[in-house]
């Protein structure tokens, strides 16, 4: 009667390692995912600080480029 005892114990305890076992690896895959999602965030975000300088730059040349055609004035070619 002890050894069927001890048996049952052993299965109960195994099925509980399995079962926190596949918990902390599916936590550690979640994180993992998250992880690159938070790297994708970053890069996009620095993309899009460097296309809005460049859309800047570009807006600052134009208005001198008007100013330039309006007035004759090499001056207002200066952000060029």
């Amino acid at each position: 009667m002890r050894s069927g005892l001890t048996a049952r114990l052993l299965v109960a305890g195994g099925v509980l390692v399995v079962i926190v076992l596949g918990a902390f690896i599916s936590l550690l895959l979640a994180m993992s995912d998250a992880e690159s999602s938070r790297n994708i965030l970053v890069n996009s975000q620095a993309e899009l600080s460097i296309a809005r300088e460049i859309r800047n730059l570009l807006i600052d040349m134009e208005s001198g480029q008007r100013g330039f055609v309006i007035t004759g004035d090499e001056r207002v070619l200066e952000p060029w």
